[in-house]
């Protein structure tokens, strides 16, 4: 997939007319998933990976507390069954994206990560992090190299991004991101990102 999704810019034809299949879903499309409301796809690393199961957790935990809150979609490498059992325990009825080629994450721009990135020592500290909250390690499947991304749509534009510095980064869910998050559609048209937009 060539064109790429960039801040500011609606979303490529090409990612919203993609085919989806997984858990819950609403929509055959991408576009009919996330519709024109303010939609927060996550995208997750391998199935194993214990800060997969922090962020789903962390995500759900601010939806639960700011009723505001964007309508939340994860997509994962893994296919349905196996997703099925993760999503089970940590938030049963959440729309899954199955992207296990996976298209959508490279037409997010989404990157693989190198040594330093999946097992550096920030990254041995946030497993202590994750550990303590109670979360745990799993088999893997997929990419363990494809490093995660949130991104906030509205209207069918992305508003806001955050693209992982290294495997165990937490994304802010308070303060300015969570502010974006948390806005009214008119209020998100304004935009923002934790990084800037590539240039052409």
């Amino acid at each position: 997939m060539s064109e790429i999704a960039r801040v500011g810019e609606p979303l490529p034809e090409a990612l919203l007319s993609h085919s989806i299949s997984g858990l819950h879903l609403q929509g055959a499309t991408l576009g009919e998933q996330i519709g024109r409301g303010p939609t927060l796809l996550t995208f997750l690393r391998h199935s194993g990976c214990i800060f997969c199961r922090e962020t789903i957790a962390d995500i759900r935990r601010a939806r639960d507390e700011e009723p505001g809150f964007a309508d939340v979609v994860f997509l994962t490498q893994s296919l349905a069954e196996h997703a099925a059992r993760i999503f089970s325990g940590l938030w049963p009825g959440v729309p899954v994206i199955c992207d296990a080629e996976p298209v959508l994450s490279r037409g997010f721009g989404l990157r693989r990560g190198g040594l330093g990135q999946l097992l550096g020592p920030s990254v041995w500290a946030a497993g202590i992090r994750a550990l303590s909250k109670g979360h745990f390690v799993g088999r893997p499947v997929g990419d363990l190299r494809l490093l995660p991304g949130l991104f906030l749509v509205v209207n069918q534009v992305v508003v806001w991004e955050h693209h992982f510095r290294n495997s165990g980064d937490q994304p802010r869910l308070r303060g300015r991101a969570f502010d974006s998050l948390a806005c009214t559609p008119s209020q998100a048209d304004e935009g923002r990102s934790s990084r800037p937009a590539k240039p052409r």
